[in-house]
């Protein structure tokens, strides 16, 4: 299996369901011509009264589901998913984040098996020299070690078997900052790249969730419309 799209969610209120749903309809334009796909969401279903609604998204949108009957945390989810997944390489999204425009996994794919000492590729809105100058390739750069957002769970494209050598997701809250302690503090050979889109006003993607809000608020600085109307003159 060359790729495996990954969905995290946990359906605990109705919002929840329909961000989802808009998440698999822009997942559509994402290129995947002439690769073996697995799509698959993972789900925390405790408690969860819309796991009906769930499994109709699965079946319209031909993704497999796994269901994590833990107690209900990302990295344990994570951990979950990621032990059942096949793919040599893994497209990571949370169920509240869209595909704005066609993203072209392929040359995402054949960047990280051209630079086999990167494991992770992060998707930015915007670089301006804030987290690294080392470009790799036209688009590619890489993380620097030392800013605090090394590692996160917004959406990423990582190899199977990145979580080999940095390890599993705590299941404590807050999973996301324990695993980015860890990876940091392992000193790992791993590197991790960015892709770079230069316009912030149009990002790989989106977030849609309750903190959307924020979002919009930063696109609407005026600093970032001026980054914006400067690249469409």
């Amino acid at each position: 299996m060359d790729l495996t799209i990954l969905i995290t969610t946990w359906p605990r209120y109705l919002e929840r369901i329909e961000y989802l749903k808009q998440t698999l309809e822009s997942l559509k334009k994402v290129n995947t011509t002439n690769l073996k796909v697995e799509k698959v969401i993972s789900s925390e279903v405790e408690n969860s009264i819309y796991l009906n609604d769930l499994k109709k998204l699965t079946k319209e949108y031909d993704y497999s589901l796994l269901l994590h009957k833990e107690k209900p945390n990302i990295g344990s989810n994570l951990n979950f998913a990621n032990s059942k997944i096949n793919g040599s390489f893994i497209l990571y999204i949370q169920d509240d984040f869209i595909c704005n425009d066609p993203l072209n996994i392929i040359d995402d794919i054949k960047f990280l098996k051209r630079h086999t000492d990167y494991g992770l590729l992060r998707y930015y809105r915007y670089h301006k020299n804030r987290y690294s100058n080392n470009e790799i390739e036209k688009g590619y750069f890489e993380v620097l070690k030392d800013v605090n957002n090394y590692y996160s769970d917004n959406p990423h494209l990582k190899t199977k078997w990145f979580h080999n050598v940095v390890g599993i997701y705590g299941t404590k809250d807050n999973s996301q900052s324990e695993h980015h302690m860890n990876f940091c503090a392992k000193k790992s050979p791993i590197k991790i790249a960015m892709k770079v889109n230069e316009d912030p006003i149009k990002p790989f993607f989106t977030h849609i969730g309750r903190t959307s809000s924020m979002t919009e608020k930063w696109l609407n600085h005026p600093k970032n419309k001026a980054v914006s109307n400067e690249k469409n003159h």
